[in-house]
């Protein structure tokens, strides 16, 4: 919104954590309708990104590094990066504690990261505006809600 005000971000759940078939005629829906940008997530995602790069349609990726997926339209991945947790949940099992904490990994702790692809040609001013961004959110400029 930032960016653009009038942005409209349409959603849909398609209920099915794997069919990437469901995905993909979701991601249609939304490309008929005039999506300038996908996203997805879960196990499914194969379908959709397959939509965007048939119809040349640049892709935010979630969870991991989807850039092999589409090289020519994954723009940059939010990748989740368990290690700093699994070092201390290993930490804490050490110590004899088993259980009982929660852990919500962010920019700050390493656990979530931005993986740009130089292949899928983003402009510039985006790929400033994602780093000024999270360089922010680092600096607790923008506050990220619960």
């Amino acid at each position: 919104m930032a960016v653009k005000p009038d942005a409209r971000v349409n959603v849909t759940r398609t209920g099915d954590f794997g069919n990437a078939t469901l995905a993909a005629e979701a991601a249609n829906v939304h490309l008929k309708a005039g999506a300038d940008v996908l996203t997805g997530t879960a196990q499914q995602v194969v379908g959709a990104i397959g939509m965007a790069q048939e119809n040349n349609v640049k892709w935010l990726g979630t969870q991991a590094d989807q850039a092999n997926l589409a090289p020519s339209v994954v723009v940059c991945s939010q990748v989740y990066d368990w290690l700093p947790m699994l070092k201390d949940i290993l930490a804490q099992r050490k110590n004899r504690v088993k259980g009982g904490k929660a852990y919500d990994g962010t920019l700050k702790d390493g656990a979530l990261r931005m993986a740009v692809n130089p292949k899928a040609a983003a402009p510039q001013e985006a790929l400033d505006r994602m780093r000024k961004t999270q360089a922010d959110i680092l600096a607790e400029k923008i506050q990220i809600l619960p």
